[in-house]
């Protein structure tokens, strides 16, 4: 039986449209409980309704989170990387021209709290210049006549601190959003399959009238012949007979495409 593999009704033909991108699974799965909560009057069109309208609202619900949370990231990171410019633009140089009031640059005192030069401060990693920040502040504890420098760089290095553990909590919060959108897929591939052998059932004389319910343009993908079908199938796979929607062998390497005439939608 695994020769018939590739039998077209016996794949889901939602799986890779929804796993294409977060935003296009949205919009197929709230485009279709739209166009079907227009029919909930109808017993019928209730029950398919009613098997994807919680998994639709979960999905939005997660997906409004995922999007909030990536503005959030973004924000920190830009507030962030300001600073850290602000740092090895203008800071730095400021302190440095104090430091040296008080400890010229031919002094141990000063090769010691300005070691690696104003390179450290300006070139490492996001971590390494906010460690040399906090580092550079303790060091000038032992000098009582720059306070005013080490309290006003200690304060910076906590400003860097924050946004540096409120942008890695984003970041966090986004790789769990987008775990938790990746494993409702297979859900609502599940629930929009049945939905679509359930209107079959409900159409068989008018199959056309399944359309209505799907976004084609969202479901479709572009194969490499440029065609659009309903879907693709990987490499060195086998594809259909047209005329019998059995497997027939293909030539290796060749991009292996439903035909326009085997789109399960066409009347």
């Amino acid at each position: 039986m695994s020769k018939f593999k590739n039998w077209v009704y016996t794949r889901n033909p939602f799986t890779r449209p929804l796993k294409a991108s977060f935003t296009r699974a949205r919009k197929i799965v709230l485009g279709h409980t739209d166009k079907l909560e227009k029919f909930i009057s109808a017993p019928e069109l209730n029950t398919v309704y009613q098997r994807i309208v919680t998994l639709s609202k979960t999905y939005e619900e997660t997906y409004s989170l995922w999007q909030g949370a990536i503005a959030s990231r973004v924000k920190c990171t830009e507030d962030l990387t300001n600073r850290l410019n602000e740092l090895g633009s203008i800071l730095i140089d400021n302190w440095d021209i104090r430091i040296q009031l008080h400890r010229p640059r031919h002094t141990s005192n000063y090769k010691e709290l300005m070691r690696g030069g104003r390179r450290e401060f300006q070139k490492m990693g996001i971590g390494d210049r906010i460690a040399r920040v906090k580092t550079l502040s303790i060091q000038l504890k032992s000098y009582s006549n720059l306070s005013d420098l080490q309290e006003e760089v200690e304060d910076f290095y906590k400003l860097l601190r924050d946004l540096r553990v409120e942008q890695q909590k984003w970041e966090v919060e986004v790789r769990t959003l987008s775990d938790i959108l990746q494993g409702l897929v297979p859900q609502l591939a599940k629930a929009l399959y049945m939905n679509l052998s359930h209107l079959m059932l409900l159409y068989p004389e008018s199959p056309n009238k399944i359309v209505q319910f799907f976004d084609m343009d969202l479901i479709r993908i572009k194969g490499k012949t440029n065609d659009s079908t309903f879907f693709a199938l990987e490499q060195e796979e086998e594809i259909e007979d047209e005329s019998i929607g059995f497997p027939i062998e293909e030539s290796e390497n060749e991009e292996l495409v439903m035909e326009e005439g085997e789109d399960i939608f066409s009347g």
